[in-house]
């Protein structure tokens, strides 16, 4: 058995909660890559078959578009985590440390509530779609579990920005700063 680590003894559940989001986030990492890995093999085969052999590959556009939801929305909550939006700072160098996890603070809670409704709308327009039975394309994919998934990541989401919040109101600043190895995408 390993010896445990110092700050295990006084934390209880929180000593594992790091692990849990880096194996979340690692989880998250693969899914993605494999989405973008099966967009570009899904385009190569259908440009090749479609100016090599005069036959593209049936439904082509339709998957396409799926990976591309599946991509956008299940990175949402990690990219927001590790803090990798690109963000400009008009006013934060005219604040003080406590000025700036205030204004920190207020982004996120703000963010939240926009994704938040997001997450909302998106599950009705789902219910929606999936009353009416609604297909795209050649496949007759249904649409509804493409909503479906971006309500249930943008909810996830508007999570991860209020846990951001309550940290940097606690003066714990960012969740995610443990692994930001490639850092954020700030213009300054």
């Amino acid at each position: 058995m390993p010896p445990a680590r110092p700050h295990e003894y006084h934390q209880g559940w929180r000593s594992d909660l790091p692990d849990v989001l880096t194996t979340l986030r690692q989880t998250v990492r693969w899914m993605v890559a494999a989405a973008l890995f099966a967009m570009m093999v899904i385009t190569c085969v259908d440009v090749v078959g479609r100016y090599v052999v005069n036959r593209p590959f049936p439904g082509s556009a339709e998957l396409v578009q799926y990976l591309m939801v599946t991509t956008i929305f299940v990175a949402l909550p990690v990219v927001t985590l590790r803090g990798e939006h690109i963000s400009i700072s008009l006013i934060e160098s005219a604040l003080g440390p406590g000025g700036k996890r205030l204004q920190r603070s207020l982004v996120c809670f703000t963010s939240s509530l926009i994704v938040g409704m997001l997450c909302h709308r998106f599950w009705v327009h789902a219910q929606m779609l999936a009353e009416n039975r609604d297909v795209i394309g050649f496949l007759n994919l249904p649409v509804a579990p493409a909503a479906y998934l971006a309500s249930v990541f943008s909810g996830l989401t508007s999570l991860v920005l209020i846990a951001m919040a309550l940290a940097e109101l606690s003066g714990n600043g960012s969740l995610g700063a443990q692994d930001q190895d490639q850092g954020g995408g700030k213009l300054e």
